[in-house]
């Protein structure tokens, strides 16, 4: 079913059809009944910005779900194995010491 994306400020509302989207007059809109109504339906501006921010925010979520920093206290055995090079990580990760003790372990 079409769905309104966001309205402008010449009256227009920018519908989405499975895909698909085409500015359409307010009164065909709301003849047509779609959804959300058209007071509901954010500026052409403020629908992009909220695009933007989301699509930054998944970015960094996907950028940070590869990561994990794990503190290793001096006299570890896996910090001694880490040193050594003969720490067993899962596949696909990768380790390195930082200063003061502290791994970052990533996928590949």
């Amino acid at each position: 079913m079409a769905t309104g994306m966001f309205r402008t400020d010449d009256g227009l509302v920018q519908v989405d059809y499975d895909g698909n989207n085409i500015p359409i007059p307010r009164s065909k809109y709301e003849k047509n009944g779609y959804k959300p109504a058209f007071d509901e339906l954010p500026l052409e501006e403020d629908y992009w910005a909220a695009q933007e921010k989301a699509k930054s925010s998944e970015a960094q979520e996907h950028d940070n779900s590869h990561k994990m920093s794990v503190l290793l206290f001096p006299g570890q055995l896996a910090a001694d194995q880490l040193a050594l090079g003969s720490l067993k990580l899962p596949p696909h990760h990768t380790a390195r010491l930082q200063p003061r003790t502290h791994a970052v372990l990533s996928q590949k």
